[in-house]
């Protein structure tokens, strides 16, 4: 993701990138003042080589553009103090989210060995995922 126009330096490659209303897919780079919004939610799945990373300059690069949610996953539980760590922007800082709700995508977060698992608010009921099936 490209956030200052003529600075080719000024990017950052997000894990998974929530930008609702904007069409998904075709295109190699996502590029905010051609696409007119930034994301509203980020995760990155931390390791040993971006935890740092992760929780320094890319969450202060997310507050700085807005971005409503940051998750922090880890799935191996190795590199941040839980598995799954999220904060949400409240005048202009970000705060801890404990209660794993994400407001802005209406769900509810669990971990679910090495993966999220996400619930809808409302129903409780289990977002549809393809290795559900097997």
């Amino acid at each position: 993701m490209f956030y200052e126009q003529r600075n080719a330096k000024a990017c950052v490659a997000a894990d998974v990138m929530v930008i609702p209303d904007v069409p998904g897919g075709g295109r190699d780079s996502y590029m905010i003042w051609e696409e007119g919004q930034v994301p509203a939610v980020v995760f990155e799945m931390t390791s040993e080589s971006t935890c740092k990373d992760d929780q320094g300059r890319k969450k202060d690069l997310y507050v700085r553009l807005r971005v409503r949610e940051y998750w922090l996953f880890d799935p191996k539980g190795e590199w941040i103090k839980e598995p799954l760590v999220g904060y949400r922007l409240s005048a202009g800082v970000y705060l801890p989210i404990r209660d794993y709700c994400s407001s802005v995508l209406g769900l509810r977060l669990a971990i679910g060995g090495a993966v999220i698992g996400f619930y809808h608010l409302d129903t409780g009921e289990k977002l549809f995922n393809p290795d559900d099936q097997k």
